[in-house]
């Protein structure tokens, strides 16, 4: 999982949304929620409309009761 999380972070630094929501999933499956979402706020920051980082925030929320 590091490895993943260290190359998702260098492609998301360059500019590729969707490696900041692959990012947020391995830290979801490692149970790191708050990293998870960070993660996914960062690509929605690139792509606003990128629907599966909107999908997987939701998901986080839910399961929290927020």
């Amino acid at each position: 999982f590091d490895d993943a999380i260290t190359y998702f972070a260098a492609a998301g630094e360059a500019g590729i949304s969707g490696a900041y929501n692959n990012m947020g999933v391995v830290y979801y499956r490692q149970k790191k929620y708050d990293d998870a979402v960070d993660a996914f706020e960062r690509c929605l920051a690139l792509d606003p409309s990128h629907r599966g980082a909107r999908t997987n925030i939701e998901k986080i929320i839910a399961s929290r009761g927020q």
